[in-house]
């Protein structure tokens, strides 16, 4: 590889980030993002071979839910009253 074919290929990534660099910038897993990513959920991703490029701005505008499992517990409880047609306050 030259030094201008590196120049090129960093300016063409530039502005992009790797499945591990987004886990860390937005402090979920890496699992998680491979995930965002294959469901269409981040904007602009691309996949070259196995790994995914995320572009950092498609990352700025992704909200991610609150971590944990009892987050998550509360979240499918309420969930399964409602379809129930009960309220939180009724039990």
């Amino acid at each position: 590889m030259t030094a201008e074919t590196i120049e090129v290929t960093e300016s063409v990534l530039e502005g992009y980030m790797t499945v591990k660099e987004a886990a860390q910038y937005i402090d979920r897993s890496e699992s998680l993002i491979r995930k965002l990513c294959s469901g269409g959920k981040l904007a602009g991703v691309k996949k070259i071979g196995t790994n995914w490029l995320i572009p950092k701005e498609s990352l700025l505008q992704y909200t991610p839910g609150p971590k944990g499992f009892a987050v998550m517990w509360a979240r499918l409880k309420a969930e399964q009253l409602k379809s129930k047609g009960i309220t939180e306050n009724e039990q």
